[in-house]
């Protein structure tokens, strides 16, 4: 008879390991779900005063400062620098799973945009981390 025999199962994108009688589980990383406006939309410029960004779980707020940023870009794909958008300090939703930026200079209609999550430095209120950067691109019209 074998004791103490590991068992792996995946679980709704949840790892579980068992040993013996005790259980470790490990999380998937922490993900960008939406973005408002989202990605690939067609957006009013005039009526464009907030970007938000929502996470598969909770955040952390302390960590959000500076990681999210808005800019003006040539096309649905440009990875260039582009033109920044200044956004006001990250929001967040009672539920902690939406982050809400002000955006604080108008945007001209027909900019094509992209909002940029970075990685580092953003954390789950339970420790996970982003595995990549997240780009989404909308336009403002």
């Amino acid at each position: 008879m074998l004791r103490n025999v590991a068992v792996f199962a995946v679980v709704a994108g949840l790892a579980v390991a068992s040993c013996g009688d005790s259980a470790v589980k490990v999380s998937s990383p922490l993900f960008v779900s939406d973005t408002q406006p989202a990605n690939g939309a067609t957006t009013s410029a005039a009526a464009l005063n907030v970007v938000a960004v929502s996470f598969s779980e909770a955040v952390a707020g302390d960590t959000l400062a500076g990681r999210v940023n808005l800019a003006a870009v040539g096309s649905w794909t440009d990875t260039g620098e582009g033109q920044a958008v200044a956004l006001g300090a990250p929001l967040l939703t009672e539920d902690k799973l939406t982050a809400m930026y002000a955006v604080t200079a108008p945007l001209n209609p027909g900019t094509y945009c992209r909002i940029t999550v970075l990685k580092e430095g953003i954390e789950s209120a339970s420790g996970n981390t982003m595995a990549a950067d997240v780009r989404h691109y909308f336009l403002a019209e």
